[in-house]
C-alpha cells in the first residue's frame, strides 16, 4: 500500500498533466479562442489528445476505486503470514494458497503490485536463500548442508565487484576519476552485496575520500562520500 498505491497514482495524475498542457499548446489562447474552439471542427492531434486524456482519467477513476479492495488484499495477506515459523517448510496447501494469492496480485492488482511485490513464486527462491543464509543460527541451520557449503565457497563476496579500504576503486562514472585527480585518497568503499541485503541502486557504489592533509591530521569530519551506479 505504501509503495505500489501512491506511485501509481502519482504516475497516471502526471500523464494526465502532460497530456493536458501537451494539449493546451495546440489550443488558440486569444480572447476569442473559447469561441473558435466551440464554433471550429477540431483538428485530428486536438481530438487524439482529448480522447487519450479522457482514457487516462477513466483508468485513473477505476484505480482509485480499486484501493479499498486492495487495502484489505494487502491486510488479508499479512494475517495469512502471522505466527508462522519463518524457517519452516511449506506445505503443499501453504503453497497452492501462495499462488492464489499472488496470482490475484498479478491479475487483479497489477498496476499496484508490478513494482512493489514479486509476480510468481520462483522469484522468491533467491530472495529466501539470502534470507536463510543470513539469518539467525537457526535459520541458517534450516538450509541443507550442501547449500552452505556452496553458499561458504562461492558466494559469500559479493558478486562484480567487492569491498575494498584504500586504493584505486571501482569506475562506474566519473565521480571516482574526479576525487583521484583532486588529490583525494579513497578510504573505503562498499558496493552491492547481497548477503548483506544491501542493494545500492543499480549495483551501485559508495565511496569515501579525504584529502592527504586532512588523512594526516585524521580530520575525519572533512571526509566526501560519493554515489554512482548505472
Amino acid at each position: 500500500m505504501r509503495l505500489g498505491v501512491p506511485s501509481v497514482t502519482k504516475f497516471r495524475q502526471d500523464n494526465i498533466d502532460t497530456l493536458r498542457n501537451q494539449l493546451a499548446k495546440l489550443q488558440p489562447n486569444d480572447a476569442l479562442a473559447i469561441f473558435r474552439r466551440m464554433l471550429g471542427p477540431k483538428s485530428p492531434k486536438v481530438a487524439a489528445y482529448e480522447a487519450d486524456i479522457a482514457k487516462a482519467e477513466a483508468r485513473l477513476a477505476d484505480l482509485r476505486r480499486l484501493e479499498p479492495a486492495f487495502k484489505n488484499f494487502v491486510q488479508e495477506a499479512g494475517d495469512w503470514t502471522k505466527g508462522r515459523d519463518p524457517w519452516g517448510l511449506m506445505l503443499a496447501t501453504d503453497i497452492a494458497d501462495l499462488d492464489a494469492r499472488m496470482k490475484r496480485a498479478r491479475e487483479e492488482f497489477g498496476d499496484f503490485t508490478h513494482y512493489a511485490a514479486p509476480n510468481r513464486r520462483e522469484e522468491l527462491e533467491a530472495t529466501t536463500l539470502v534470507a536463510m543464509a543470513s539469518a539467525d543460527d537457526r535459520g541458517y541451520a534450516a538450509l541443507p548442508e550442501a547449500v552452505r557449503a556452496l553458499i561458504n565457497r562461492d558466494y559469500l563476496l559479493p558478486a562484480g565487484r567487492w569491498h575494498q579500504m584504500f586504493g584505486r576503486g571501482e569506475e562506474i562514472q566519473s565521480d571516482s576519476s574526479a576525487m583521484r585527480e583532486e588529490g583525494n585518497i579513497m578510504l573505503l568503499q562498499l558496493t552491492h552485496d547481497d548477503l548483506m541485503h544491501w542493494g545500492f541502486g543499480d549495483n551501485g557504489i559508495y565511496q569515501f575520500w579525504i584529502s592527504p592533509a586532512d588523512l594526516t591530521t585524521r580530520n575525519r569530519s572533512s571526509a566526501k562520500m560519493t554515489f554512482e551506479c548505472h
